[in-house]
Parts: C-alpha cells; sequence; structure tokens
C-alpha cells in the first residue's frame, strides 16, 4: 500500500506544449488595442526565421520587426529591461503578399 502511495505521488500529468502558453489571438485584440504588461521574452529560430516570443499578462505573441524596433526604441535593445514595461497592442489591416490582412501591432505606453 504504501507503496502504491509513492507511486501516485510521482506520477505527473501529461503537458502537450500548447498548454504551457495561452498565445494572444487576433481575436482578442480591438482596432482601439489592448493594453498589456510584459512579463518575458525570449528568441529563437522558427521555421519562418528568428522570431522573438513576447509573454505579457494577458497572452504570448510574436511581434513584427516594426513593433520590436518600436519596442527597442523606446525601452533599449537588451530584452531584459522589457520586463515590466506596458505595451499597446491594436489590429490594423495591412497589405501582406497583395492581401488585406488583419495585424498586430505594438507600441510602448
Amino acid at each position: 500500500m504504501e507503496e502504491q502511495e509513492q507511486n501516485d505521488e510521482v506520477r505527473r500529468p501529461v503537458v502537450r506544449p500548447e498548454d504551457l502558453s495561452e498565445w494572444l489571438s487576433k481575436d482578442d485584440v480591438t482596432a482601439e488595442g489592448i493594453t498589456l504588461a510584459i512579463k518575458d521574452v525570449f528568441g529563437g529560430t522558427t521555421r519562418f526565421g528568428f522570431r522573438y516570443k513576447v509573454c505579457t499578462d494577458k497572452g504570448d505573441l510574436t511581434l513584427n520587426k516594426t513593433s520590436l524596433l518600436k519596442i527597442a526604441e523606446a525601452h533599449g535593445t537588451a530584452t531584459e529591461g522589457w520586463i515590466g514595461k506596458l505595451i499597446k497592442i491594436k489590429k490594423i489591416q495591412m497589405l501582406v503578399s497583395g492581401k488585406l490582412k488583419d495585424v498586430l501591432m505594438a507600441e510602448p505606453v
């Protein structure tokens, strides 16, 4: 019985990568925008090239180069300095590959 209890304590739920973070969707953002607090920033290579994952208090997202440059201009190029800073995310329509698409843009608050 004691051994059974020990095994129960060791048993852990299966964790899938998609469970580890809540991604912010374009549907979560209005044209007026939402204000988010940056919790962490991770850089890494994806199939689209190098990207930064920005973790916020309301969900995680990747940002386009224009948004990253605006944040870096306001808070410096060391992403450690971005933690705790506020950004505003807006949804705008932009031509992408000849088609009008919803795009998330960030700016420092």
